[in-house]
């Protein structure tokens, strides 16, 4: 669990963006908590980081910045 996690702390933003084919520019809005994503999109998010679902429907920027770097 502990080298996915550092795996996925990797990740650039640009690169969950194309991951989940979402623009950079929503996924920091996403992040920066201006805009929620759809289901969908949370899913993407989600698969892309190897993270929870709620953690993008619902988490504070700073708790989806601690899971993805």
């Amino acid at each position: 669990m502990r080298s996915m996690k550092n795996k996925n702390k990797k990740l650039k933003q640009v690169e969950i963006a194309r991951l989940a084919g979402v623009s950079e520019s929503f996924l920091s809005e996403i992040i920066s908590n201006k805009k929620r994503p759809s289901w969908a999109t949370a899913i993407k998010l989600s698969k892309a980081t190897k993270t929870p679902i709620d953690l993008w429907m619902g988490g504070t920027t700073k708790k989806i910045r601690k899971h993805i770097g």
